[in-house]
C-alpha cells in the first residue's frame, strides 16, 4: 500500500458482506441494507492528531485492526494500482475496534510460515 493518510485519517478495506444466512438462504442486497454496520481492515493510518498545545497525539487504531463503521460513510478511494476499493475515515468516525479471535491470530501466524 502506497497511500499514507494525513493526521487522524485512517484507510480501511471493507470486508465483503455475506448475503447468505446460516441456513443457506441467500438474501438480496436490498434486504441487507437494514444492517447499517460494516467491518473492515485498517490498511494505513496517519501519524496522529495535533493537540491544542501543539503536541502529536498518536491514534489508537493500528494497521491490521478490524474496525466497525457505519455503511455509506467515509470517503471512497479507488486505488488504481491494485484496483481496490478503499475508504478513508477520521478516527472519530469509526465505532470501535473488534478484537481478534484466537482463530484469527492462529491464521496470521500460520500464514507467515
Amino acid at each position: 500500500m502506497k497511500i499514507q493518510p494525513y493526521y487522524n485519517q485512517i484507510l480501511v478495506r471493507p470486508n465483503k458482506i455475506n448475503y447468505e444466512s446460516k441456513g443457506g438462504i441467500l438474501a438480496t442486497e436490498t434486504q441487507t441494507r437494514a444492517v447499517n454496520m460494516q467491518t473492515g481492515e485498517v490498511v494505513a493510518v496517519g501519524h496522529g492528531m495535533i493537540t491544542p498545545e501543539g503536541n502529536l497525539a498518536p491514534l489508537q487504531t493500528k494497521v491490521g485492526d478490524t474496525v466497525m463503521f457505519l455503511r455509506g460513510t467515509g470517503v471512497q478511494v479507488k486505488y488504481a494500482v491494485d484496483c481496490e476499493e478503499l475508504f478513508m475515515f477520521k478516527e472519530m468516525e469509526l465505532f470501535g475496534i473488534i478484537p481478534e479471535t484466537i482463530e484469527q491470530k492462529a491464521e496470521k501466524i500460520l500464514a507467515k510460515d
